[in-house]
């Protein structure tokens, strides 16, 4: 094993460890992840291709995302006007005092 591939081993798992003992390892896979797809998109030396694919993903789940948050905040309040009550009243035939009530 040369050098460089020791110190580039050792380099990557420094990294986990500071990442986990920072709790910083949601970014930490989010940027593995876009390099693993910007490396898989690379194709035929045609760079710019691959980060308009890249950013057309990202877009595409960004997008997606949004959509699962506008449709969370559009069931919440229906969900909780239909289950609290019934929740209160079991609480209350059970003789549980529940701070919120």
């Amino acid at each position: 094993m040369t050098r460089a591939a020791r110190f580039s081993y050792l380099f990557i798992v420094a990294v986990i460890v500071v990442a986990g003992a920072t709790h910083l390892a949601t970014p930490l896979l989010t940027v593995l992840f876009s390099y693993f797809a910007l490396r898989k998109l690379y194709f035929r030396k045609r760079k710019w291709l691959s980060i308009i694919l890249f950013l057309v993903i990202l877009l595409g789940t960004l997008y997606g995302f949004g959509y699962l948050i506008r449709q969370a905040f559009i069931a919440f309040p229906k969900i909780a006007t239909e289950s609290i009550p019934p929740m209160i009243a079991n609480a209350q035939s059970h003789g549980i005092e529940l701070p919120f009530s």
